[in-house]
């Protein structure tokens, strides 16, 4: 049995994970939409509908520009929630990938973690439709010996999230070729004879790559990651950003050999309710995406190592309250020497390809 995991339309969901939404959203580029939610896409917002015309059909929904580093992050993210499962993996693009040897319970709470589509099947055509077929958070797994049922009777029109141009597929449902199992077997040469260059893009559609070598030899994004736990008094902001900048120093000596390293700082106060309460001076420590930015902007203007300059280095904050934090006012007796416990883990995502140059 193979796996596929397929989730929809990426960008549009990274950032509907990241406000905690499953719907109407989309994500655009120059003033025009580049993803939507499925959702979305089946109320009609087209790909490349200008933003100012998109918000006015869709008042409630949400838009953001795209992030492609944020993505990126994401992407690996998922890559290593699977990978963690099973090592027989690959990553096809930022959305989707296959694997093997999960078990069904594994694939669902898979599905149900990462709001994904997700089939499996014995072969990856099977799995893929499957997939494409499912639901967000579901799983549709295939018996063996019931593709060509499968097939027989799943609908052409899931290939249209996969399509940009679908108007071949309103010409085959025309022709009376509704379900993939009609058109499943006619070759590369019928396609193109009939259909054009159209019909190459369904035909490599329908026949994916088998992905069995890769499956076997992939080598996940290298991820580096160290972490802090301190805890001290509120008033020593210095003490506390020279914690990180030295925990920042040696992330960056593990990663001098790698290119295009970049590097993402998650921060998770420890503080207790009863700290929080007698405390208002907390609020001047760095607790938003804001302050950390301004601190490793400094930190890493010039970030060397031992053996140089580490080149083309990127960073990306993430689990930042995007507000100051603000606390409720106390009597002056009330006021106690307050502490902040944080557990700084630094994660480290780069092409392991290519080495840096020193």
């Amino acid at each position: 049995m193979i796996g596929y995991l397929y989730i929809q339309d990426f960008p549009a969901w990274v950032i509907a994970r990241q406000h905690s939404r499953t719907h109407k959203t989309a994500a655009f580029q120059r003033n025009r939409i580049v993803s939507r939610t499925p959702d979305l896409a089946e109320a009609g917002l087209m790909a490349g509908t200008p933003l100012d015309e998109a918000r006015s059909r869709f008042q409630g929904a949400l838009f953001e520009s795209l992030d492609p580093v944020e993505c990126t992050r994401v992407w690996h993210e998922v890559i290593q929630e699977v990978y963690a499962l099973t090592p027989f993996m690959y990553p096809i693009a930022p959305g989707q990938l296959v694997f093997r040897y999960l078990t069904s319970e594994e694939a669902v709470d898979l599905a149900e973690q990462l709001h994904a589509r997700v089939g499996c099947g014995e072969n990856l055509s099977t799995a893929k439709f499957a997939a494409m077929y499912s639901l967000p958070g579901q799983l549709t797994d295939i018996p063996d010996g019931m593709g060509r049922d499968f097939l027989a009777t799943c609908s052409i029109d899931v290939l249209r999230a996969w399509l940009f141009n679908t108007e071949i597929l309103d010409r085959l449902e025309a022709d009376g070729y509704s379900t993939l199992g009609t058109v499943i077997d006619w070759t590369l040469e019928y396609w193109i004879s009939r259909y054009g260059e159209d019909g190459r893009i369904v035909f490599t559609a329908l026949h994916p790559p088998s992905y069995d070598r890769e499956l076997h030899n992939f080598v996940p994004p290298v991820s580096i990651r160290r972490s802090l736990a301190l805890s001290t008094n509120a008033q020593k902001n210095d003490f506390f950003a020279e914690c990180i900048a030295s925990l920042v120093r040696n992330v960056l000596e593990d990663v001098q050999d790698i290119a295009s390293p970049r590097l993402v700082l998650e921060v998770t106060p420890g503080m207790s309710n009863t700290v929080m309460r007698y405390s208002r001076s907390l609020q001047h420590i760095p607790q938003t995406e804001g302050e950390y930015n301004q601190l490793l902007s400094t930190l890493l203007s010039s970030s060397k190592t031992k053996k140089g300059t580490i080149q083309n280095l990127t960073y990306t904050l993430h689990g930042f309250a995007p507000t100051p934090f603000s606390l409720p006012v106390r009597n002056k007796e009330n006021h106690q020497p307050s502490s902040l416990g944080a557990k700084i883990p630094v994660s480290l995502h780069a092409d392991s390809t290519f080495r840096a140059a020193s």
